[in-house]
């Protein structure tokens, strides 16, 4: 059974009576394998299409959104696992950083109940009409099957219509005008999803723009309203970091992709443009930065400069993230991670995403 929307593909080209020539596309679209069955019988046949399915499902690493397909394509994420990911997973205000990395992207943050996840995504369509957004911590880690759409849209559409179409069927729920989001615990959270644009952010922007259309069309968006000044959260909250252009992003007069400002210049910055600012550790505290063994912690001076950022973004009515916390000595990291949060930074940005949910 084959879906339109399968990242990789199989066809059957030449067909004649003495037998058939297979070619197995790659997700780019680029043939990969081509072999020629036996004269059509009906074992050969059955072995053939049993390969070409083996090798698409091999291929085809995350659901596809249920609407666009009745039947889910070949995945390792069942219905239940999809779900169910986030049962019994309080929320908690963690940034998964390069979340790509992670066994399985989006879904190893949800099933700790990270609230935030960032991908770095690649565009290469004005060089040579690829329109595929890629996924990868740099260039020499692309690769056809781990895309922005089979990372990230795709199993959020799935989770997020699997919590709604069990929304719409709980014959005791008041409130139907607000979606489900992908907290089983608290379903009103906002996921925020962060897309770092790697490439040039003003070629970048629109593909990602048109990318996040399945969640847009089923109002699953955080939205600001321009004109009338209006925040309205959903349950998932895109926020362009790295080389998203500003003025592109306050260009939109309904807005739902928003900017990620830096904390400590934030002059014209409202959380109709910036619900969080982010910020280097290392870049705030300036020539205080080093924080090298035996130090244990931020310094008074360092802790000051920190609460000065912090506070600045919450008179605003900003959220805080603060990343480039010290990896080593694990001592050093936890205690500048509770020292953190203790100053009221809001996201605790991570790359052991258990170590942070234990604290």
């Amino acid at each position: 059974m084959w879906s339109t929307h399968s990242q990789g593909t199989a066809s059957a080209d030449n067909a004649d009576p003495t037998g058939h020539t297979i070619t197995i596309r790659s997700p780019d679209d680029n043939p990969v394998r081509t072999a020629q069955t036996q004269p059509s019988t009906s074992s050969s046949t059955m072995l053939a299409k049993l390969s070409i399915a083996l090798l698409s499902a091999a291929s085809t690493v995350l659901a596809a959104p249920l609407h666009y397909d009745p039947v889910l394509r070949p995945t390792m994420y069942d219905r239940e696992t999809l779900r169910t990911i986030t049962d019994d997973i309080p929320v908690k205000q963690i940034h998964s950083h390069n979340d790509y990395w992670r066994e399985k992207p989006l879904l190893t943050a949800l099933s700790n109940g990270v609230q935030s996840v960032e991908a770095d995504v690649w565009y290469y369509g004005n060089e040579n009409q690829d329109e595929t957004i890629y996924v990868g911590h740099n260039f020499v880690s692309l690769t056809g099957i781990r895309t922005f759409q089979s990372l990230y849209i795709d199993p959020l559409y799935n989770i997020l219509d699997l919590k709604n179409v069990q929304r719409e069927l709980d014959q005791d729920l008041d409130d139907r005008t607000h979606p489900s989001g992908v907290f089983e615990m608290d379903s009103g959270k906002t996921l925020y999803l962060f897309v770092d644009l790697k490439t040039d952010g003003n070629a970048t922007f629109e593909p990602v723009y048109n990318a996040l259309k399945p969640l847009r069309d089923q109002g699953w968006l955080t939205t600001y309203n321009a004109t009338t000044d209006k925040l309205d959260y959903s349950v998932v909250t895109v926020i362009g970091t790295g080389n998203t252009p500003l003025d592109k992003v306050k260009a939109l007069t309904t807005r739902d992709f928003f900017f990620d400002a830096p904390l400590g210049d934030l002059d014209g910055i409202t959380p109709g443009i910036s619900p969080i600012a982010s910020g280097s550790l290392n870049h705030i505290l300036g020539s205080e930065k080093q924080l090298t063994f035996p130090q244990t912690g931020l310094s008074d001076d360092q802790i000051t400069k920190v609460k000065s950022v912090v506070d600045d973004a919450h008179s605003k009515g900003l959220l805080t993230r603060i990343w480039e916390a010290p990896l080593w000595t694990n001592k050093l990291k936890l205690n500048v991670w509770e020292q953190l949060i203790d100053l009221g930074s809001d996201f605790l940005n991570a790359d052991n995403l258990e170590q942070a949910a234990a604290l």
